[in-house]
């Protein structure tokens, strides 16, 4: 039922980001809350049941994107195998050490999006700028720490009364 829930808040996050955010003044940058998301399942749920999340959650992104098929299921993939192997040495319970790994996701969802175009179809490329990119992770940081707090309430409210612990 947990994992329903984060569903449907990542639909919400990608309609936020697909509807509202490109609204925004491009000094805001266009930050992709999925990308915290991610790194939120990463970090918190259990292996095959997140990524199975971040899977469907790619393939949606996907849908919406219109880019080759199939790229975001693997950048969000990759990321989440990332955060699982590193998750055991990443404390991350202050919401302070939560902007840092937010931001490096974004960057990291941004990068592998940018390799995997450069390789596909380098004639498309799309133009990469370092400071719309660290504005974007910054934005996507600073948007990770409400996040967070929401997921990890939802994480123990849905967890059963044995599993009371953030981590599996």
């Amino acid at each position: 039922m947990v994992y329903l829930g984060f569903f449907l808040l990542g639909l919400l996050c990608l309609a936020v980001a697909t509807s509202v955010l490109p609204l925004l003044p491009a000094a805001c940058g266009r930050p992709e809350p999925l990308s915290a998301l991610v790194t939120f399942c990463g970090l918190r749920l259990d292996p095959l049941p997140g990524a199975l999340l971040v899977l469907l959650l790619g393939l949606v992104t996907d849908i919406y994107s219109g880019v080759f098929s199939g790229l975001y299921p693997i950048v969000y993939l990759g990321l989440f195998c990332l955060f699982k192997l590193c998750s055991p040495h990443l404390l991350v319970e202050s919401p302070f050490l939560v902007l840092p790994v937010a931001a490096a996701s974004a960057l990291a969802v941004n990068g592998g999006l940018y390799l995997f175009h450069l390789v596909l179809a380098a004639d498309s490329l799309f133009a990469w700028s370092w400071l719309a990119t660290g504005l974007q992770a910054a934005v996507v940081g600073l948007l990770a720490i409400p996040l967070f707090r929401i997921l990890d309430r939802l994480l123990v409210i849905g967890r059963p009364k044995g599993r009371n612990t953030l981590r599996p």
